[in-house]
């Protein structure tokens, strides 16, 4: 905050000596000048005085010195700080400008993907309830969602990443799994086509998937999948890990994304992130930050209350067009197989 006002008045001084550049000029060049001809052929018996010794500067003399290099000095200072922060602000106002670009492209690129999307699933309620021939889909559906969750595990090591907690991309482990309500709500799908059924984890009532479903919400996190477990909230897999007392390490988020247009539901996902080895919140890290004094269960909460509604609002949120026109295209190659 001091700084801010220091800058405030070092920059007011600058405008004024732009403004008055005459008087500034003087002042430069009398600085140049002051030793060499206004003290050596003027100054004599009024700023300067001779002795037996020699010369020396007279009371006036000293003032006026000092004044003349202390105005020196300050404008250089003021010159120089203004230099130097007329960069940063040229550097700050290219940053805005492709920070305000790429804002700009992404709203872009996201407005194409709802059109697109939205064209897509009209043509799947043409198909339902107007008799519509399938269209035919030549390209690979599924494989392009494990791309974009691939992507989707990048950004979200960088989101949950920090100096002494770094996560990386092969540690965020993305699954998808979807529904066709209209054409049969009990049915689910593992996008990935080389992964386990995903029937026992449907039927589970102890899932987190389940859970998810049952509480009608757009989204679940457990940071500590034990106490998910210990909750009946988990269901674990051949891929989890325990530590030495037998816990189980790591977190897990499920999230649900829903496709609709005016005429009804048409498709229904859940997408889960999970981790294996270790929590998403490192909750020891973050009690040392913020010492003893602290309410631990309630800062451990908003953390991770906090970290989920990022994942869901800053991340998946802008992933779930590009994901549900794919789906579309896996439901519309499904539709065209059974004819």
């Amino acid at each position: 905050m001091e700084n801010n006002k220091l800058g405030a008045v070092i920059s007011k001084i600058h405008q004024a000596v732009e403004d008055n550049w005459i008087v500034s000029l003087f002042l430069v060049k009398l600085s140049g000048v002051w030793f060499s001809l206004v003290l050596a052929f003027f100054g004599n018996g009024w700023l300067t005085e001779n002795s037996a010794k020699g010369r020396y500067l007279t009371a006036l003399g000293w003032i006026l010195t000092v004044v003349v290099l202390l105005l020196n000095l300050g404008m250089s200072m003021v010159d120089r700080y203004c230099e130097i922060h007329a960069k940063d602000k040229e550097e700050l106002v290219k940053i805005t400008a492709e920070r305000d670009l790429l804002v700009e492209v992404n709203s872009s690129v996201d407005t194409i993907c709802k059109n697109k999307l939205h064209t897509q699933l009209h043509e799947i309620e043409n198909v339902m309830r107007c008799g519509q021939l399938a269209t035919l889909i030549y390209t690979n559906p599924c494989r392009q969602i494990q791309n974009i969750l691939d992507e989707l595990s990048r950004s979200i090591s960088f989101l949950i990443s920090d100096k002494a907690h770094r996560f990386d991309k092969s540690e965020i482990h993305t699954n998808l799994i979807c529904n066709f309500p209209f054409s049969d709500r009990s049915t689910w799908y593992n996008i990935d086509e080389y992964s386990a059924s995903v029937s026992n984890v449907v039927a589970n009532k102890k899932s987190t998937f389940a859970y998810l479903l049952d509480a009608e919400r757009p989204y679940v996190f457990f940071n500590d999948k034990q106490e998910a477990l210990g909750k009946g909230h988990y269901y674990p897999t051949d891929l989890d890990e325990v530590d030495g007392n037998g816990n189980l390490k790591g977190s897990i988020g499920c999230f649900l994304l829903t496709f609709r247009n005016s005429s009804g539901e048409y498709i229904k996902a859940v997408l889960t992130i999970a981790t294996y080895k270790r929590h998403i919140v490192d909750e020891n890290e973050l009690l040392k930050t913020l010492g003893k004094k602290v309410d631990t269960q309630k800062v451990i909460k908003d953390a991770c209350d906090t970290l989920a509604y990022n994942i869901n609002s800053s991340l998946v949120d802008n992933y779930r067009n590009r994901i549900g026109i794919e789906l579309c295209n896996y439901y519309m190659q499904r539709l065209s197989a059974n004819g």
